[in-house]
């Protein structure tokens, strides 16, 4: 259990990692805020580089563009010297509710996928599902493995707790909700 602010506890929430299909993986995990609240974060440009990495020293975010055909970049230093970009475009943005992009990692050339990230509300949290579309199932299993979990897992722990810290998120971030 994590100590929320009002001195009360608040229950550690899960990442999970699913394949949904031959050609699709999802990323899921429920937040301690209200879906306005963290689709702002996965949208607003100060704090959209915390879903790259914890350390913002570590992220140089080259584009953001938060617009249907609008797109984003940016290059992640990881802590073994190794550098990623990642960039796509947007597609749909349909504040607070849902957002479609493309995704591509510079580690994994040619592999674009389709990527539709979700905010529902459950009660007090919101359901975040992240779902990777690739074209075949060679794509899936190169950039879908198993080896990016971990990092994804701890950059979503982070994200909860500046989530419910409130600090990191602007109150004007992302626009209108």
């Amino acid at each position: 259990m994590d100590a929320d602010a009002g001195g009360g506890a608040r229950e550690r929430t899960k990442t999970e990692f699913s394949r949904v299909s031959e050609l699709e993986n999802e990323v899921t995990r429920l937040f301690h805020a209200s879906p306005e609240r963290v689709f702002r974060f996965f949208t607003d440009p100060a704090t959209f580089p915390y879903v790259f990495s914890p350390d913002l020293s570590r992220v140089t975010m080259e584009k953001m563009d938060l617009r249907p055909g609008g797109s984003y970049s940016a290059v992640v230093r990881f802590p073994n010297g190794v550098t990623m970009r990642f960039s796509g475009e947007f597609r749909e943005i349909d504040p607070p509710r849902r957002i479609v992009n493309t995704f591509s990692a510079s580690s994994w050339p040619g592999v674009v996928a389709l990527e539709t990230d979700t905010f529902e509300p459950v009660g007090p949290f919101t359901r975040v599902r992240v779902r990777y579309r690739f074209a075949s199932r060679e794509d899936r299993d190169r950039m879908g493995g198993s080896g990016g979990e971990g990092g994804t897992a701890d950059v979503w722990d982070h994200i909860d707790r500046l989530l419910q810290q409130g600090g990191a998120v602007p109150a004007t971030a992302g626009g209108p909700a």
